[in-house]
């Protein structure tokens, strides 16, 4: 009774819809769920893994009103991390810096799995994670 179920929605903040189409599903491999027009010549994109109920939304700042804006330009390059399970944390590591993706360090080993975290063509984190096997 009036309990959480699951996450509906994450928002990042993005200087640019295009190119956060183009690093979260040309490059990640995540679905393009949604992509319309929003508001005043503005557009709503969601973005999700395959098979994932939990989606992120794609904002600029100028999506939000005046006050919130001016917060959310500040948050651009600075949202909060999305950690993202993989598989093989290494073979996507290696694809996406192939690909020109950015990474702030190689991926590390640790008692819960290995993780690297690379940064999307805003500057926001987004760490690859592979859980322990066993």
């Amino acid at each position: 009774m009036g309990q959480v179920d699951a996450i509906d929605l994450v928002t990042l903040v993005v200087e640019d819809q295009d190119r956060a189409i183009d690093f979260y599903v040309d490059k990640v491999g995540l679905n393009l769920v949604q992509d319309e027009a929003y508001g005043e010549g503005e557009r709503w994109v969601e973005v999700a893994p395959p098979g994932s109920r939990t989606k992120i939304t794609l904002k600029t700042p100028e999506m939000f009103e005046d006050e919130e804006a001016r917060h959310r330009r500040a948050l651009v390059g600075a949202s909060p991390q999305v950690t993202l399970l993989v598989d093989d944390c290494w073979g996507i590591y290696d694809r996406l810096r192939e690909d020109g993706v950015r990474f702030d360090d190689e991926p590390v080993d640790l008692p819960w799995g290995t993780s690297v975290t690379a940064r999307d063509p805003s500057g926001n984190q987004v760490v690859f994670t592979q859980e322990a096997s066993g």
